[in-house]
């Protein structure tokens, strides 16, 4: 995961396409950039460059959600229009708290 913070955001872009295999080194990843997030900073999840949203894509945006909570912060998400046909298929930016940001970071 690459992360930057910006704007009182923590930025984290996976480095590679979520998948299957890929999947478990993802959540490691974001749980260790999570830890450069201090209790001021919301979390921004890139996810503009994912190509397929799949069961892996879900799986993180669980991950992501699950510890934002238990810091204390925000998770805000950036999506191609793929992402949100699959946000809004599967209802889950109401029922994730997710708030989609539109401008670019």
């Amino acid at each position: 995961m690459r992360t930057k913070k910006q704007d009182g955001l923590l930025i984290i872009t996976p480095n590679s396409e979520l998948n299957a295999s890929t999947i478990a080194k993802a959540a490691m990843q974001l749980q260790r950039a999570l830890q450069k997030a201090d209790d001021s900073s919301a979390v921004l999840l890139d996810l503009r460059e994912t190509v397929s949203y799949d069961s892996a894509t879900l799986k993180l945006l669980l991950a992501a959600r699950g510890s934002c909570q238990k810091l204390g912060l925000g998770l805000r998400l950036h999506t191609s229009e793929a992402g949100k046909k699959f946000l809004t298929l599967l209802r889950l930016q109401r029922d994730m708290s997710i708030t989609m940001q539109e401008a670019d970071v």
